[in-house]
């Protein structure tokens, strides 16, 4: 049977922007086949990226971010553990002993119907002599059983559960939601780096893979489409559709364009839809994780992409957005989202801190 991961809190301390100790609990999918959504939202600089960060970290650590989805966009020279003071908070990396943590604790089912908590716990300690210290802890109980402290490689066990070569299609973002939807295109030097981009999430899976998320692929992305403009005649289609339709072309294989998008929302919207398709053709049920996907939306639109996003997934979604890109009031009155605000402290511009967690129910 299919494994299925949850995120139950990640619990920072003197990570980035945050100073001191601030948890994040996570909503989880309710009975009934919805979502569990936790939105992270705040302005500019307030951290949202930071708490996606320290969820890549707390599972995979430095060195295998620097050998994965960072070295292949940015191109980088230098390892992260080269470059853990950067994940340090600034007021106390000044102190006598910096060092910063990350504390991750995830629900997994094995399918097997053993259920178990486990307990990621990493952190960084700069030493006298200016080195990086990178320790990490995994722990784990069963229902009804102590925790215990796993032997062996603890490394080994988190990317056993989920690999570090899944990290780019578990994590997203809106410069990846755009790459993709050149797929949409017509363009070959668009649909041409969007077909790497696929090559790179899916590796040595079949492109066939497609069919099986093509119903979810094109509901959701229709879902919002019709709330990005005036615009009705865009719309994707199944196959069978799109072959029988003058001007239309394939996207991906059971996916098909009305015609080719014409504006940065549209094409939010259609890459957004391909990469719920990646996610859902995934052999592990993780929670998705999107960073600004939102990104030149309106605030009506942000939260027509919420609702779509949270009834089509059926699992757990984490979305960092702006607080401009969403209409709050609207979320408040929505009863499946955990809403996480973060304020920045007024005494140091510099840092963050996370605000009550609000819930609307949904846990």
């Amino acid at each position: 049977m299919t494994p299925r991961i949850e995120f139950l809190s990640l619990e920072v301390e003197d990570f980035k922007l945050f100073r001191g100790r601030a948890v994040v609990s996570f909503a989880r999918p309710p009975a009934g086949g919805r979502s569990g959504l936790t939105v992270v939202s705040g302005g500019g600089g307030s951290g949202k990226s930071s708490v996606i960060t320290a969820l890549k970290l707390a599972l995979w650590g430095s060195r295998h971010l620097d050998t994965t989805h960072h070295r292949r966009h940015y191109g980088l020279a230098h390892g992260f553990a080269t470059s853990w003071r950067r994940f340090i908070n600034e007021t106390a990396l000044r102190g006598a002993s910096p060092r910063a943590g990350l504390r991750l604790t995830l629900h997994v089912d094995a399918g097997t119907g053993t259920a178990r908590t486990m307990v990621i716990t990493r952190s960084v300690l700069v030493s006298r002599v200016d080195s990086v210290i990178e320790t990490l802890r995994v722990e784990t109980a069963k229902a009804g059983e102590d925790a215990r402290l796993d032997e062996g490689d603890y490394q080994e066990c988190i990317s056993a559960l989920l690999p570090p070569d899944r990290l780019a299609h578990l994590f997203s973002d809106n410069e990846q939601s755009e790459t993709l939807a050149g797929l949409a295109s017509r363009e070959p030097r668009l649909r041409e780096r969007a077909m790497s981009e696929v090559a790179f999430l899916i590796g040595k899976r079949s492109l066939e893979l497609w069919w099986e998320a093509a119903p979810d692929v094109i509901e959701y992305g229709n879902r919002l489409l019709a709330c990005g403009g005036e615009d009705h005649e865009l719309r994707l289609l199944p196959e069978c559709a799109g072959r029988s339709r003058g001007g239309a072309n394939a996207v991906v294989p059971g996916v098909w364009v009305s015609r080719e998008p014409t504006c940065r929302t549209q094409l939010t919207c259609i890459g957004s839809a391909l990469i719920l398709g990646l996610h859902l053709t995934s052999s592990i049920r993780a929670p998705l994780v999107l960073d600004a996907p939102t990104t030149g939306m309106l605030p009506d639109q942000g939260v027509v992409f919420l609702k779509a996003l949270s009834e089509v997934v059926h699992g757990q979604v984490v979305v960092a957005a702006h607080e401009e890109q969403i209409d709050d009031l609207a979320l408040s009155l929505w009863d499946r989202v955990q809403r996480i605000y973060l304020v920045e402290r007024p005494k140091d511009a510099s840092t963050a801190l996370l605000s009550e967690p609000v819930s609307g129910g949904s846990t």
